[in-house]
């Protein structure tokens, strides 16, 4: 088996960690700003290739995997090769699933109040998320394994058109802040915590949401190099003549 010298707990804090400090964003596929020393992270592909690095300089064998979402196979995990079995880490899914997913049995667990629980179906492990009392499926992960090489060639080609992403036509920004998850999505921020009932606040134009990516994240407009004028001119643009 593989030798590691991170334990589960070790690997899932370095998962929690990159959840505070990178966020999920679709700022750079709505070409609103460019990658910077002020803005890392991205969409799922993004996240997972800089796990993999971290991963892999402390020994952690982690492959690159798809997973379906949608129908569509879109979406990308790391298969931890570990001394007790495989185990698949969902760092870019949008949602803060900081927990390892065994390959070989069912878990469940409850994160700022939203339930994780995993499902074995076939050669499939289902992710299923519960928020406000409301069931959906997250995901399908294809236990098989999958070669590296073919998941590298889905990422460079992620953007070539043929995929929908759910993300592709408005704004989303996720990341753990302090004690709570915070989800920008389009016209409305949802703040999710174990403390809490889940409040939402209604973010009415690209204004409030340049001031929301300020005041709720933490986000330097000006180092990133956001401004009214160039979100008009973006992938995700309004307003834009050319």
């Amino acid at each position: 088996m593989i030798n590691r010298e991170l334990s589960i707990s070790e690997i899932e804090q370095m998962i929690l960690d990159e959840f505070q400090a990178t966020p999920f964003h679709n700022l750079f596929y709505l070409e609103w700003c460019i990658p910077s020393r002020a803005l890392g992270g991205g969409t799922c592909s993004d996240k997972v290739l800089a796990l993999r690095t971290r991963l892999q300089c402390a020994n952690v064998s982690a492959r690159l995997h798809n997973s379906w979402i949608n129908d569509q196979l879109c979406h990308r995990v790391l298969a931890l090769e570990l001394d007790d079995g495989v185990y698949y880490a969902d760092v870019g899914n949008g949602w803060p699933s900081f927990r390892l997913f065994p390959a070989d049995r069912e878990v469940r667990y409850k994160a700022f109040g939203i339930v994780f629980q995993t499902r074995l179906r076939n050669q499939f492990l289902d992710v299923y998320q519960i928020k406000e009392g409301r069931e959906s499926l997250s995901q399908s992960i294809p236990k098989q394994k999958q070669r590296e090489s073919a998941v590298i060639s889905a990422i460079n080609q992620r953007f070539n058109g043929e995929i929908s992403y759910p993300f592709r036509a408005a704004l989303r920004y996720a990341q753990v802040v302090d004690d709570d998850f915070l989800f920008l999505k389009g016209d409305e921020l949802r703040i999710y915590s174990d403390r809490a009932i889940t409040r939402r606040i209604q973010i009415s134009n690209r204004t409030s949401q340049l001031s929301a990516l300020q005041t709720y994240f933490g986000l330097d407009l000006e180092a990133c190099g956001l401004s009214e004028s160039k979100l008009r001119c973006g992938r995700g643009a309004w307003g834009c003549s050319s």
